[in-house]
């Protein structure tokens, strides 16, 4: 059975790397794939090169663009001048491979529902995490607080909820 496609914006990946999971999202049952606009995004050195080894190790496809598909990305960026060229970038992929997008970045989020791309975040990625086992428990309430902290924009009511789950007082 073929694996479902998932498309990374640069937030998941920075925010996976600076997490300490960038290599347990192999184990989330999906095909990544990202693009070239977003690799170039990722500039901290420590989360370059933890996103580089993970392409070098086959484990995140990156999409470069053709003239034609440039065109395309470049118009639909001229649509919706509140995305950057490399959010588009990932749009266009996710909607070109039929693939889920997986972003931290409300605007994207709102503007892939409303092309009907399945969108995901954090959270899910962490909840699919912990139910392939690809992480236990603890791990997760180490990474939902990190994450917490790292980003107010995360909603409270969800991440309250998996902290009662998860974070379990010793």
């Amino acid at each position: 059975m073929k694996q479902a496609i998932a498309v990374n914006d640069a937030n998941i990946l920075i925010d996976f790397c600076d997490i300490g999971l960038i290599d347990a999202l192999v184990h989330l049952g999906l095909t990544l794939w990202t693009s070239d606009f977003i690799i170039s995004e990722i500039q901290i050195p420590d989360q370059r090169n933890q996103v580089l080894q993970f392409v070098a190790e086959g484990h995140l496809a990156v999409a470069t663009f053709s003239a034609t598909q440039m065109k395309k990305i470049v118009h639909k960026q001229a649509g919706i001048t509140a995305l950057s060229l490399a959010d588009c970038s990932v749009l266009f992929l996710a909607e070109q491979q039929k693939a889920i997008l997986l972003t931290g970045d409300r605007l994207l989020r709102i503007e892939a529902e409303k092309e009907k791309i399945e969108v995901h975040g954090s959270l899910w990625i962490l909840d699919r995490m912990v139910s392939m086992e690809a992480i236990d428990i603890q791990v997760a309430c180490k990474a939902l607080v990190e994450l917490m902290a790292r980003n107010p924009r995360l909603p409270k009511g969800e991440c309250e909820k998996r902290k009662g789950k998860w974070c379990i007082p010793s």
